[in-house]
Formats: structure tokens, sequence, C-alpha cells
């Protein structure tokens, strides 16, 4: 009987993917409920930093393959 490989980068992928979708839609709809009070107030760079927040799982999923990337032959 051979061995299987277990290959744990699809599983990765599964994972953060699943939870970079929940993290999107938990905190864009807090985004959404306070984007108006921010726009109408005197601070709109708060929902520039709000918005960066909740899209923050895209740049760091390029990031962490990017360092993975290097321990591969």
């Amino acid at each position: 009987m051979a061995k299987k490989e277990i290959y744990f980068g699809k599983g990765f992928k599964r994972i953060y993917f699943t939870l970079s979708a929940i993290w999107i839609i938990c905190f864009g709809f807090v985004y959404s409920d306070m984007v108006g009070d921010y726009l109408s107030g005197p601070a709109p760079i708060m929902a520039l930093f709000g918005l960066l927040l909740v899209l923050a799982p895209i740049p760091l999923y390029f990031f962490i393959k990017w360092i993975i990337a290097g321990f591969r032959k």
C-alpha cells in the first residue's frame, strides 16, 4: 500500500478563502452601517480606513503566498 501525500496548499487556500469571505461579509455589514455616519460627519478618511479594513484579507493572501513560495524549491 502506497502512502498518500497530503497537499496542504490546497487545504490552506480553502480555509483562507472561507475565513476571508466571513471576514469581508461581517465587516462589510458593520461598515455599511457606519459609512453613512462617517461620510456625513467630519471624518470621511475613517470611511476609507474602514473599507481598507474590510478588504484587508485580499493583499494579505498574496503576501502569505509570496512567503510560502520562498520555501519551495
